[in-house]
């Protein structure tokens, strides 16, 4: 399976209207409002994060967030969790008129 995750977090480092589109052998699926939330993020970039994937449906991901802040990777490997299989990089959006490197 492949997916596409699109968020904005708060100030507080969650979003409830997460767009999660995903390709795989059981077809395609687009789901709407799901919880993408920063649990811990310590002074090296580490931390932990959990992405909702629909009803009854979680991954509980460790994350390492670039210097710069500009990219992040996560990767599911929580025993809470056998058989996922996630991983993956965010990269933030430039908006509209940003053309800072930094």
């Amino acid at each position: 399976m492949s997916g596409l995750l699109n968020f904005t977090l708060d100030s507080s480092g969650t979003t409830n209207t997460a767009v999660l589109t995903e390709h795989g052998a059981c077809g395609d699926n687009i789901l709407t409002g799901q919880t993408f939330t920063i649990l811990s993020l310590n002074s090296n970039g580490s931390g932990t994060a959990n992405l909702s994937c629909g009803p009854d449906c979680g991954w509980n991901l460790d994350i390492q967030v670039a210097r710069r802040g500009q990219i992040f990777n996560i990767v599911d490997v929580s025993t809470a969790n056998p058989g996922n299989y996630v991983e993956g990089s965010a990269i933030r959006q430039c908006t509209e008129g940003d053309t800072s490197t930094e």
